[in-house]
């Protein structure tokens, strides 16, 4: 039974904003889930980018909740994604990147299962329509997806998924369903189609923002081509405004069907992407602009808002649950670590972690950190700490753990407390499963090379 929403005291989370309760619809909501790889938050003209590079969901987001400051626990695609399908993080449900040493899929086990398996089990019609490797069906993200389409290759536009999906939504009946598109796009290498490679051009407006976020100045090679940092982030900003187009044209498809008053939506990225900030060109590390993601929630009947407060992809789901009506709920919110977010006490900080790398046998993080309203704390195995006030410095540029000592020591045993704890999880949720690791095909591979995640 679907939980009487409060939504009166949401002005917790956003401040002066005064909402009236509404009263619930009945009956099973569709779901439709939308990823968006490799999307930075401040991509996008509706967090607060100069450019204007998203006028669909920025009109999306107009009667939705907007998530300003939602955080992927990690920033590599496969791990974040089953974080989101799991409602865990990455230590818990032990899948830590891409790929392991040609090793590692998910799988199951009898006390943690993706909300796909959960939504087959209660009647759900289920289809994925994924567009990149790391997300393909070998990696076990296809547990309880009826439908799993994938590309051939390593990647495919979002205008061929699209198209899918689309098929996919002519066939099925009249029975709910869970959706899961996974565009692609954003994700390098950026070559985004004409017109939209060339959109965006060096002008003195993307100077000033290159330089007030301190992005690496001058040349880089990618791909064997030289670039400069801002043609980068000009193609980045093409990328973005492609998927924005396509992402419109799925919403025209989904809103033209008698279902669509049923239906809600989410849309959020899995993670950022550096561009050229902190010294870095890709993803995988724990800075604001690798983590920060955007995360849009919409619901029929359910008035729109911006929650200012922080959350993670594994808070995504356990949120959702508490706006829809979804008969499989129970399970899914006994195994999952993320809370409703609209439910709860604001959660004062938010965990990541950065990609593992080989250790021996075992895989490990070097880089963690947490995210709260104001403090943002760096600790690495290797290396010094550091501390930063994101109220005054909300880049990252200064380190002020020197001054706050006794800040600093607190958020240092909220880190380790966190990661003991995520590690007793993981032995509880695999205690009673068998160990597996098994080699990836051939074929995954050099997908996978093609992307830069195997040497």
């Amino acid at each position: 039974m679907n939980r009487k929403r409060l939504l009166c005291l949401a002005s917790v989370l956003i401040g002066s904003i005064a909402l009236s309760c509404g009263s619930e619809l009945t009956g099973p909501h569709n779901i439709v889930l939308i990823t968006i790889d490799t999307m930075r938050a401040d991509r996008l003209s509706s967090y607060g980018y100069f450019r204007n590079t998203s006028p669909n969901l920025d009109s999306f987001s107009k009667d939705a909740l907007v998530f300003e400051r939602c955080y992927a626990p990690i920033a590599t695609t496969l791990p974040s994604h089953l974080s989101l399908f799991t409602g865990t993080y990455p230590e818990e449900h032990s899948v830590l990147a891409n790929a392991r040493d040609s090793k590692r899929r998910f799988v199951p086990s009898p006390t943690l299962k993706t909300f796909a398996k959960l939504a087959s089990d209660a009647g759900y019609r289920t289809g994925a329509f994924v567009s990149g490797a790391p997300v393909k069906r070998f990696t076990g993200l296809d547990s309880g997806f009826d439908e799993f389409d994938e590309p051939e290759g390593p990647e495919r536009p979002a205008e061929e998924t699209n198209e899918a999906v689309y098929k996919w939504l002519e066939e099925i009946g009249d029975e709910p369903y869970f959706l899961w598109i996974h565009y692609f796009d954003p994700h390098s290498p950026f070559a985004p189609p004409p017109p939209f490679d060339a959109v965006y051009m060096t002008d003195e407006e993307q100077i000033f923002y290159l330089g007030e976020h301190s992005f690496i100045r001058g040349d880089v090679e990618m791909g064997g081509t030289t670039y400069k940092t801002a043609d980068i982030n000009n193609l980045y900003d093409g990328e973005v405004r492609y998927v924005d187009q396509q992402f419109g044209k799925l919403i025209d498809k989904l809103s033209g069907t008698s279902r669509w008053e049923r239906t809600a939506v989410v849309i959020a990225g899995d993670h950022g992407e550096a561009l050229g900030q902190h010294d870095l060109w890709h993803h995988g590390d724990v800075w604001e602009e690798q983590l920060r993601v955007p995360l849009i929630i919409k619901v029929p009947g359910k008035p729109g808002f911006r929650v200012r407060n922080p959350i993670s992809i594994v808070d995504v789901f356990p949120t959702l649950l508490g706006l829809v009506e979804f008969p499989g709920a129970g399970p899914f919110l006994s195994q999952a670590t993320g809370v409703d977010i609209m439910a709860t006490e604001a959660v004062p900080y938010r965990f990541a972690q950065s990609r593992a790398r080989e250790m021996g046998d075992n895989l490990i993080s070097e880089h963690y950190s947490i995210s709260g309203n104001r403090w943002k704390y760096h600790h690495r195995l290797s290396g010094d700490d550091a501390l930063f006030d994101l109220s005054l410095d909300p880049y990252e540029l200064t380190n002020v753990i020197a001054e706050q000592p006794d800040t600093a020591a607190a958020l240092l045993r909220t880190i380790q407390e966190t990661i003991a704890k995520q590690t007793e999880n993981h032995q509880k949720f695999f205690a009673d499963a068998p160990s597996k690791s098994e080699l990836l095909d051939p074929k995954a591979l050099k997908e996978l090379r093609a992307l830069g995640y195997i040497d």
